[in-house]
């Protein structure tokens, strides 16, 4: 169009990109000039909906994810704001962000490997695929997701409190499946119970504990314990 404004076949790839990357404002302004150029254009009218409709919703998505905090409202928006705009950065990492806070891990895991095939050093995205392995029991994936990101950047607070933390539990972890298998039942139940402490909020960490500590009860002949470790395994899983 640069070339020859009046070639108007051109708008239409010109808008359907424009739309695709969340360029609304400016997939609006095409649409004006091709109306302009052609106006019995069978897609004019498709085209400036969709463009109105682009605005709209990234306006919303942004209010709401970050001037309101509203996650909840602000995942509805995102998700329908990428409906249209399906390749802008911006909403997929968004959409990264509220997965994460939603536990949705395996989407976590594919917004960041999008993100990161545009940009290999995107922090945000690296943080958020480590924390996905961290809550998937992945530990050495996420140490190692971890320390990229701090040769990057090696004062980045929150890798920081990650790495620190999925060292933490990797190592007791292997200290408690060790003691286990070695019939050290009182070590392994110090322990798992050490593990259940360092992160309240991991909840397959807390599971796997639980098991663990019902399998030892059941070892040494302690139904009582085994029966309660057992019924607060129940009431993770409702919750």
């Amino acid at each position: 169009v640069e070339l020859d404004a009046t070639f108007y076949k051109a708008y239409d790839y010109l808008i359907k990109s424009e739309l695709v990357l969340g360029l609304c404002n400016e997939a609006k302004e095409h649409v004006e000039q091709l109306k302009a150029l052609k106006p019995d254009h069978k897609k004019v009218l498709k085209y400036g909906t969709n463009a109105f409709t682009c605005i709209k919703n990234m306006e919303s998505a942004n209010y709401y994810f970050n001037e309101k905090k509203d996650y909840p409202t602000a995942d509805r928006m995102v998700k329908k704001a990428l409906t249209i705009a399906s390749e802008n950065s911006s909403l997929i990492s968004m959409r990264m962000t509220l997965n994460l806070h939603f536990k949705r891990y395996q989407e976590v895991l594919g917004d960041s490997r999008s993100i990161l095939q545009h940009n290999k050093q995107d922090l945000n995205a690296i943080y958020a695929r480590a924390s996905a392995y961290y809550y998937l029991g992945e530990y050495d994936t996420c140490n190692n997701m971890c320390k990229q990101g701090l040769r990057l950047d090696p004062e980045h607070k929150l890798l920081k409190t990650r790495y620190r933390a999925v060292k933490k539990i990797a190592k007791t972890l292997t200290k408690a499946e060790l003691a286990n298998e070695q019939g050290q039942y009182a070590d392994a139940i110090s322990y798992y119970t050490t593990l259940q402490g360092l992160d309240s909020s991991h909840q397959l960490l807390q599971e796997k504990c639980l098991l663990a500590l019902a399998d030892i009860y059941l070892a040494t002949e302690e139904a009582d314990k085994a029966m309660n470790v057992c019924t607060k395994l129940i009431a993770l899983n409702r919750s």
